[in-house]
């Protein structure tokens, strides 16, 4: 387990994105949400705004979900996964996926889905979410 301060991204790594980082860090701060990640989906984290210790590869962990969600989603004839949702014994993880990114927010299991959906979107305002 790393510390969230091992977890941030370093500047020269992080390439100028499309989502809303300030939003991002809101987001966490509010304290509902205990995670925000985005990815280059393919496991490369991109941007950590993390209040928790989370398992590494993280990206590669995250990205290995939603695609499960996508292939199950493919499966059932629900076409592709935009923005997904899993709610667990101790949490939720929300997914979405842009043109060239992933998000992923990890919340305590009181928060509301649908205002973690919105979250999603928020982070990425003038994106939608594709396959």
């Amino acid at each position: 387990m790393f510390s969230p301060a091992e977890m941030e991204p370093r500047d020269e790594t992080v390439p100028a994105g499309d989502w809303d980082a300030q939003a991002a860090r809101e987001i966490v701060a509010g304290g509902a949400t205990q995670a925000v990640i985005i990815t280059d989906r393919n496991g490369r984290v991109l941007l950590s705004e993390v209040t928790r210790e989370l398992p590494q590869p993280l990206g590669v962990l995250l990205e290995a979900a939603l695609s499960c969600h996508a292939a199950a989603g493919e499966q059932l004839r629900l076409g592709g996964v935009r923005l997904t949702a899993s709610v667990h014994d101790n949490g939720t993880l929300v997914c979405g996926r842009t043109a060239e990114c992933s998000v992923f927010l990890i919340a305590s299991a009181r928060a509301n889905l649908g205002q973690l959906l919105s979250q999603a979107r928020r982070i990425f305002p003038k994106q939608a979410f594709v396959v």
